[in-house]
């Protein structure tokens, strides 16, 4: 008897685990923070605004090189007609 997660005969293919884990990173960004964190992260940025516009751009600069990474490893085809 198939397993009651999984759909036996689909014409979708599985979602990767990686597509999972950026949906639920993205879901908990997305989420806006509340009043009194908002309003001491304001405070701390004004009086550090230097290291932190570094640490933001050294942050974001790594999200780019894992997304590249990933994003090239799941799409090599060592054959030009694979999909075909």
């Amino acid at each position: 008897m198939p397993s009651a997660s999984r759909i036996p005969y689909s014409v979708f293919p599985p979602v990767p685990n990686l597509t999972w884990i950026a949906l639920i990173v993205g879901v908990v960004f997305s989420i806006p923070l509340p009043v009194p964190l908002r309003r001491s992260l304001d405070t701390a940025t004004q009086k550090h605004a230097v290291l932190f516009t570094w640490v933001r751009n050294a942050i974001l600069v790594i999200l780019f090189i894992a997304g590249s990474a990933a994003q090239t490893g799941a799409s090599y085809q060592p054959f030009i007609y694979g999909e075909f």
